[in-house]
């Protein structure tokens, strides 16, 4: 299977990329951000952690609403 990067710019501009994960980082987002690697994206990540809780989730959401809607990929 061949994985390609679905953006609308150019491949070799850098993204920006907001994880947020339910129960930390698992091999699935680590493999996520391995095959971004893989393929050349250049992309700077930031993660949060719910930590399982729902409250840390919304409050992070609403806190930070104006850096979620500048991100390239949530």
């Amino acid at each position: 299977m061949v994985l390609t990067p679905v953006f609308g710019e150019a491949a070799d501009d850098a993204k920006s990329i907001l994880m947020i994960t339910w129960r930390g980082l698992t091999p699935a987002e680590e493999g996520f951000v391995e095959k971004l690697g893989e393929l050349g994206v250049d992309a700077d990540i930031d993660h949060f952690d719910a930590g399982r809780d729902q409250t840390d989730l919304a409050g992070f959401i609403r806190e930070n609403l104006d850096v979620v809607k500048t991100r390239d990929l949530i």
